[in-house]
């Protein structure tokens, strides 16, 4: 082996070095990215969960008894009861959402690109050997 072969064996070496502290600092910023999400998507959770808890409590019995002034009070009830029904899972939907959207897709393609890059650099250096002087 020469001293040229050696070198180049070092300038690779470095780069994959270099390559893979990329890939470090790429995925910590999605694990920050999709940590935000998750944190977002679990207060819309606790949100939902929040208006449940006033769903099924004290305010819908107020609210109907009101609305019952100017309709019937089964009518008055039912439309409290829907209406509250759809707060709560347009929350709990939007919490889903947020919380299925944590994904790292840029990092897996990136992954994927580098990896193929690094089996076509092995394979030419094999397919050329190292060169003797």
């Amino acid at each position: 082996m020469t001293y040229r072969f050696h070198e180049e064996v070092r300038a690779l070496l470095r780069d994959l070095a270099r390559l893979g502290n990329e890939h470090l600092a790429l995925a910590r910023a999605e694990l920050r990215l999709a940590l935000g999400q998750v944190v977002r998507g679990i207060a819309l959770l606790v949100v939902a969960g929040g208006l449940l808890a006033g769903v099924l409590l004290f305010a819908p019995v107020v609210v109907t008894l009101v609305l019952s002034l100017w309709i019937p009070l089964w009518a008055a009830a039912l439309l409290i009861f829907l209406l509250s029904l759809l707060g709560v899972v347009g929350a709990a939907w939007g919490g889903i959402r947020r919380l299925r959207a944590a994904k790292f897709v840029e990092l897996r393609s990136v992954l994927r690109e580098d990896l193929q890059w690094i089996r076509d650099l092995l394979r030419s250096s094999r397919e050329s050997g190292p060169s003797e002087p």
